[in-house]
């Protein structure tokens, strides 16, 4: 059932966030090499809000992953335990996705120990 419900929430919000913070890949040393970081921080911000959002709305099939995954074919004995996990994984994917944008930042600022920094953080939550 831990199984079925982490295979849920990674599909469903942590791959699509994590998909939604890629641009930053190019886009933040665009901005390094160009010297224009005030547009830095607005991509930050943007994205922040941009997957937000998004895993706002993602939580929404996250919360009944259960019933979804019984309408797939799963035997209706693991729908408690599924939705169980799956709700105490939301807050997480909140935390995942905003460490990954913090992540997408400090590479492009090279700021590799912060990076590691905030990876062990990210484990311990």
């Amino acid at each position: 059932a831990v199984g079925l419900g982490r295979t849920f929430a990674n599909v469903v919000t942590r791959s699509m966030s994590w998909g939604l913070t890629t641009g930053l890949f190019t886009l933040l040393p665009q901005c390094i090499g160009a010297n224009k970081y005030d547009l830095i921080s607005e991509y930050i911000q943007r994205s922040l809000y941009i997957t937000t959002c998004t895993c706002l709305l993602l939580s929404i099939p996250q919360f009944f992953a259960g019933d979804i995954m019984i309408a797939m074919g799963q035997s209706p004995d693991l729908k408690d335990l599924i939705n169980l996990y799956c709700r105490i994984y939301i807050p997480n994917s909140f935390i995942n996705t905003w460490l990954t944008v913090v992540q997408r930042l400090l590479q492009a600022l090279n700021h590799n120990r912060d990076i590691t920094i905030a990876q062990i953080l990210s484990f311990l939550i």
